[in-house]
């Protein structure tokens, strides 16, 4: 009697313990792709009024991709390697406005060239994920607009995310 009392107590808590035990599931992982790789970006250009009014049609601006990113540093592309640029490096906008300069020089052809419509707009689109110069190739009677770099993507601190449709409004001087 003894016996079969201890033998229904313990039938009872392994019973009782099957109770909390929560099932066991394999999880389904959902395997996303890199938005880095697979995702295109665009670059709106936009240049501003001038204060003689200057026309800012017909401008011809250029694109050349001089970087990649990959594993979330920039490499710049073999054609630019030569400059010396450390693009990881770069802290402030003057090093940005110098190694533009120092890259400017080296491109051979553009990815991209484009003329700016009667309100200074222009659109470079399907671009892959990447570092590119943007530069004036036929400054068509605007001032003088400084070559700058750009990534795309750049983040965008308000939304807190990745953006890849980014703005520029060059900056320009008049013409000495």
């Amino acid at each position: 009697m003894k016996k079969r009392n201890k033998i229904v107590r313990i039938m009872t808590l392994l019973l009782l313990s099957l109770c909390y035990i929560k099932p066991i599931q394999a999880q389904e992982i959902e395997l996303k792709p890199d938005p880095s790789v697979q995702e295109k970006g665009s670059i709106h250009v936009e240049l501003e009024e001038t204060k003689d009014r200057l026309s800012r049609e017909g401008v011809e601006l250029s694109l050349a991709r001089v970087a990649d990113i990959k594993g979330g540093s920039y490499v710049l592309d073999d054609l630019y390697r030569s400059a010396g640029v450390d693009m990881n490096d770069i802290k402030t906008a003057q090093g940005l406005q110098e190694a533009a300069d120092t890259l400017r020089p080296l491109v051979k052809s553009p990815l991209q060239a484009k003329r700016t419509d009667a309100q200074g707009i222009v659109d470079f689109t399907d671009l892959k994920v990447g570092v590119y110069l943007l530069y004036v190739s036929d400054q068509a009677g605007y001032e003088t607009i400084q070559p700058t770099l750009i990534s795309v993507p750049m983040w965008d601190e308000t939304a807190k995310q990745m953006n890849y449709h980014i703005e520029v409004f060059p900056k320009h001087a008049p013409l000495p």
